[in-house]
């Protein structure tokens, strides 16, 4: 990335935004620059705002912390020093970008690749984002969750949390979360092919990117995601969309190991024409939900299309097929023309421990299982 104006900077140190103060980043000029950074730190340093951050312009940032200094041609310095940095906003902190493909907190490791996360970010405040596929906290190996309050305003493309993965050679993992108390609120999308979504970390083939966990609210409207990746936890919190919305999207891309998603407890409800729980790929995967389901009409509770990974005889692993439970002691409400479960995948075990009621007069199908993927 290349770096305009910068509000503040710190080079291994600390920057402290005391409460009710306010720091404007291209928000003046009558031609705003694109690629501003508020508040920008690197190298073992450490970032606590609790006052307003306001940066306007395209690609710009809120708060960067960044393992290493990034020349101006987007690479890192990598020089002798720390290796991470940490970014807190506090419970009095504010950061509101109006720009496209803005950024709220960004916490970039361009120094290590591998397994670790090493950057920390936590918002315990507010972050406001308006600007069209805009995102509230983006991770490149790091650790962050969302403590209190999201809210992606986007007309489209807008994302609460987004974890990169990085590349075959330079892979990434992070920890994300959005945790009790968190809440990410999401506009209805103009558009149901650059939806708003929730939570987003993408995945490589060999199992790098993100684990995911949810034990907050994510409250949208049309045309939304709640979640979407391939290692995905829910504990508790309530995942609340419009019509046209999946509320949980499962990946299903690991060459030799099933995804996961496990929702233990918790509520999902999406309108009508959504999908409660979504797993689609070219892979295998465990989806066990304990969550309270409701569907609108025209909709479905599950849906599965994956396929089995095949036996390996190299290294002797066995065929691993999908394995979809619902085990919610509380009743999955059925809209008109909805249906409960659904599968093209024919050698997936599948398990229902959960009462069902419709509430249409039209009908309704429990079980479908076909040879074709549903889109």
């Amino acid at each position: 990335m290349s770096i305009g104006s910068v509000g503040l900077y710190t080079d291994g140190g600390s920057v402290n935004v005391a409460s009710g103060a306010t720091i404007n980043v291209e928000k003046e000029n009558n031609f705003v620059n694109g690629s501003s950074i508020g508040i920008y730190a690197t190298r073992n340093a450490r970032i606590n705002n609790g006052g307003t951050v306001n940066v306007g312009g395209k690609g710009s940032v809120g708060i960067l912390g960044a393992a290493q200094i990034i020349k101006p041609d987007g690479t890192p310095d990598i020089a002798a020093g720390g290796t991470r940095s940490s970014v807190e906003n506090l419970s009095t902190g504010i950061i509101n970008m109006d720009g496209e493909t803005a950024i709220g907190m960004y916490l970039l490791n361009n120094h290590s690749f591998g397994s670790n996360p090493v950057n920390q970010g936590h918002n315990y405040g507010v972050i406001n984002m308006s600007g069209n596929n805009a995102i509230g906290i983006l991770t490149t190996g790091g650790q962050v969750y969302n403590m209190n309050t999201i809210n992606i305003n986007s007309e489209q493309g807008g994302i609460g949390i987004y974890a990169t993965a990085g590349t075959d050679d330079t892979p990434h993992n992070s920890d994300t979360g959005n945790s009790s108390g968190g809440v990410i609120n999401l506009r209805s999308s103009v558009s149901k092919d650059n939806p708003n979504i929730g939570i987003f970390t993408e995945i490589l083939k060999d199992g790098y990117g993100s684990n995911l966990s949810n034990s907050g609210d994510i409250i949208g409207g049309d045309n939304n995601y709640g979640i979407y990746g391939a290692y995905i936890w829910q504990d508790t919190g309530k995942i609340k969309l419009g019509n046209n919305s999946v509320g949980i999207f499962g990946l299903a891309n690991i060459v030799d190991s099933p995804s996961e998603v496990n929702v233990a407890d918790g509520e999902i409800e999406v309108g009508n024409n959504s999908k409660g729980i979504f797993v689609s790929g070219s892979s295998a995967a465990n989806v066990i939900n304990g969550a309270k389901i409701t569907i609108g009409d025209n909709s479905f509770a599950y849906v599965l299309d994956t396929k089995e990974i095949p036996a390996d005889p190299v290294t002797e692993n066995p065929v691993i097929q999908s394995v979809l439970e619902s085990n919610s002691t509380d009743e999955t409400k059925l809209g008109n023309n909805s249906t409960f479960i659904y599968s093209s995948d024919k050698t997936a075990t599948i398990t229902n421990n959960t009462p069902l009621r419709t509430t249409g007069n039209k009908k309704t199908m429990v079980f479908m299982l076909v040879e074709k993927s549903l889109t």
